[in-house]
C-alpha cells in the first residue's frame, strides 16, 4: 500500500512540474507600468485595475507621484493614470463603486462613480502595509507584512484588530463570507481567522 502511495505521489508529482514547464507567454506590453503589485477585477465595469508600486522611489521618495492603470480585460490601456497622486500603492480590491488602494501612509478610498478619491485614512505606526480586503458591510481588513498585525477600519474609526505570532508577517489577505484568508509569510502558510471571534485556523 505504501509502495502504491508513493508511486501516485510521484505521479502527481511529475505531472505538475510538466504541467509548470509548459506554460507559455501568451501577452506581453511594452514597459507602461512601473512596478505593478496588484491587480484588481472589477466585475460591473469589466475591467482591471493595476497599482503601480515604482519600487524604487524610496532611494529619494517620490511622494504622491504613484498611480493605478486601468485597463481592460484583454491589457489594453484605458486610463494609465487612472488614478493618480498616490505613494507607492500596493494592494488593492474594488466593492461595487469603491476602489480600496493601499499606500505608504494609509489607505486611499477612489469612487469609481465620480472618478474621485473619496476618502484618506492615515494610519500610524506601522511597518508595510500590504494588502486591504472589504466585507459585504463595507468593513476594510489590512495586512501589514512587517509585523505581526491587521488593521482594520470600520465605521470610519482606523484600529488594530488582530495581532499574534499566528499571523506575523502577513501578506495577502482575502474575506471569504464570515472568514478572513490571510497569507503568513513567517510560516509559509494560509490561514482563516474568523471574523466574529478571531479565532486562528
Amino acid at each position: 500500500m505504501k509502495r502504491f502511495v508513493t508511486s501516485i505521489f510521484i505521479f502527481i508529482f511529475f505531472l505538475s512540474v510538466q504541467t509548470f514547464s509548459q506554460l507559455t507567454k501568451i501577452r506581453e506590453s511594452d514597459r507602461i507600468f512601473q512596478g505593478p503589485e496588484s491587480v484588481a477585477y472589477d466585475e460591473i465595469r469589466n475591467c482591471l485595475y493595476i497599482s503601480n508600486y515604482n519600487r524604487y522611489a524610496r532611494d529619494g521618495m517620490m511622494y504622491n507621484e504613484d498611480f493605478i492603470t486601468k485597463t481592460d480585460i484583454n491589457g489594453n490601456i484605458l486610463d494609465k493614470e487612472f488614478v493618480k497622486g498616490l505613494t507607492c500603492p500596493t494592494g488593492i480590491c474594488v466593492l461595487k463603486d469603491r476602489l480600496y488602494i493601499v499606500e505608504r501612509f494609509g489607505l486611499v478610498v477612489f469612487d469609481l462613480q465620480s472618478d474621485k478619491i473619496e476618502t484618506r485614512y492615515r494610519i500610524n505606526d506601522t511597518e508595510f502595509i500590504n494588502d486591504v480586503s472589504v466585507d459585504s458591510a463595507g468593513t476594510i481588513y489590512i495586512s501589514d507584512s512587517g509585523s505581526d498585525i491587521i488593521y482594520r477600519i470600520i465605521n470610519g474609526v482606523v484600529e488594530k484588530w488582530l495581532s499574534g505570532k499566528e499571523i506575523d508577517h502577513t501578506n495577502g489577505i482575502l474575506v471569504d463570507g464570515d472568514k478572513l484568508l490571510v497569507g503568513v509569510n513567517e510560516d509559509s502558510s494560509l490561514k482563516a481567522v474568523n471574523i466574529k471571534d478571531k479565532s486562528v485556523t
